[in-house]
């Protein structure tokens, strides 16, 4: 491998930018058999010369620095430049493209995730140092293609006996999308052909061949679409979770089951992908919020330690009108994206609200919440988690409001209390018959709420109005209530 060329790194942490030439020089004398693509894009990221966010930024920072602490006594990690290597050759070697192409090519991107996926492992028993994964890219990326060829890999080439991958999603036929691109990839190539049997909701691996076997055989390992229904995952024996779509999921369920199940594994693995969306009270922006302290340094140092994240998006003081940032959310611009396509698509669209609003989400990754509420975005969610005590505002006046029902529904109830800097301190409260929180059609975590005194669930098909002036009485016992409206 050829001496990298370098400029300066424009890290935000400086030791890393002080030890560029020492990185560099390492890499080709500890790791000059990796692919090449993985340091040149790593390298491009932290230079400047590919555009990329700040938490793509972040995360290779990271990368950097474990390769400065590798060769360290006490650190666990170890770089594995074959291992990072192989799956990147797999793919292009056996994976077919859909469409009219003779072979599969890795964007660096593409390779440098694969790097750090597989590459990074333990140096006491070669287990995977990362074994939760985020992986945030725009719509149209080839984030799909990309985790499928992955997984034909882990599951054909990891040497992990019995080993299963279960992909969920907000709903089965969502999760068999991925199952498509999988089984569209075994359809393509003749290697993969006589090895995998491509069934409607899972593809089955067989190690010594399957085209001498019936249906009634017992695959080595295998790739299963699943329902995301926690009730229904007990009992798996997963090596693999893989989470389609995390923007729709908005109860921890059924991801709490897949853990619990994956610890039962020696190497297992939580993958999850998705683009933005627009529930911003669900699964994905908790995982945000936690992946963004990991990358500052924040929180939890063992468990940031196995977690990897990578985030493509425009940065927060970026305009979405400067298409010249776009390439941040979406690092295939130029390959699988055009950026005439993208302009006109927002041209044409953005006059239109729902429009817009899909554009920024799903193209530019912006959080946004595309409801009767479309004003509420994620930086104004942000801003509004401040948390005051009650005590700091007891006695003070309140204005109150109520929402209800004349049908089994929701009823809202809810406090505003102005404070001396402008804020509002907000106490909301609904309350729901106990039959449609054990029906549960909206999947909400009704139980976790009433325990946490936000929600009461009443006895009887629908909520009485008694329930409602007993909560406003007993607010009046500790606000100046003015008004109800």
């Amino acid at each position: 491998m050829a001496r990298m060329r370098t400029t300066t790194w424009t890290t935000i942490d400086p030791h890393i930018a002080a030890a560029e030439e020492r990185i560099c020089a390492d890499w080709n004398r500890l790791h000059g058999d990796a692919d090449p693509r993985i340091w040149a894009y790593i390298d491009d990221v932290l230079s400047g010369r590919v555009l990329a966010c700040q938490k793509v930024r972040l995360a290779y920072e990271r990368f950097v620095r474990d390769l400065m602490h590798e060769e360290e006594g006490n650190f666990p990690w170890r770089f594995d430049a074959e291992k990072a290597s192989k799956p990147i050759r797999f793919v292009e070697k056996f994976v077919r493209p859909q469409g009219d192409y003779d072979r599969l090519t890795l964007m660096p991107w593409q390779c440098a995730f694969y790097a750090a996926l597989f590459g990074w492992v333990s140096k006491k028993d070669g287990t995977r140092k990362h074994n939760k994964c985020l992986l945030i890219v725009g719509s149209g990326n080839g984030k799909t293609p990309m985790i499928a060829g992955a997984a034909l890999y882990s599951v054909s080439q990891e040497g992990i006996k019995n080993a299963e991958i279960d992909v969920l999603a907000n709903s089965k036929p969502q999760a068999r999308i991925f199952m498509h691109d999988v089984n569209a990839a075994i359809g393509a190539s003749p290697a993969l052909s006589k090895k995998f049997r491509a069934l409607r909701s899972c593809a089955e691996y067989y190690a010594d061949g399957q085209s001498d076997k019936g249906r009634s055989a017992t695959p080595d390992s295998v790739i299963q679409a699943m329902s995301n229904r926690a009730s229904l995952l007990d009992g798996l024996r997963p090596t693999w979770g893989v989470l389609d779509e995390l923007h729709e999921m908005r109860t921890y369920d059924a991801i709490e089951q897949m853990r619990r199940s994956l610890d039962k594994a020696s190497d297992g693995l939580l993958l999850m992908m998705s683009t933005m969306g627009y529930v911003l009270d669900g699964v994905l922006v908790s995982e945000y919020r936690l992946a963004d302290q990991m990358l500052k340094g924040s929180g939890n140092a063992a468990v940031n330690d196995r977690e990897l994240a990578l985030i493509y998006e425009i940065d927060e003081q970026d305009s979405p009108e400067d298409s010249s940032k776009w390439v941040k959310a979406n690092p295939s611009l130029g390959v699988l994206l055009h950026l005439d396509k993208l302009k006109q698509r927002w041209e044409e669209g953005r006059a239109i609200a729902d429009r817009r609003i899909d554009f920024l989400t799903k193209t530019l990754n912006v959080f946004t919440r595309a409801t009767n509420a479309s004003f509420l975005d994620f930086s104004l969610v942000e801003r509004n988690r401040d948390v005051i005590g009650l005590e700091a505002v007891r006695g003070r006046e309140a204005f109150g409001g109520f929402d209800v029902a004349v049908s089994g529904d929701h009823c809202s109830t809810a406090l505003e209390i102005p404070l001396d800097d402008g804020r509002f301190y907000v106490i909301p409260h609904t309350f729901v018959p106990r039959k449609v929180a054990e029906l549960n059609a909206e999947r909400l975590d009704y139980y976790g709420e009433a325990m946490q005194g936000r929600l009461t669930i009443v006895e009887g098909d629908y909520v009485k109005q008694d329930c409602i002036i007993d909560w406003f009485r007993k607010m009046g016992e500790i606000f100046d209530i003015r008004c109800i409206g």
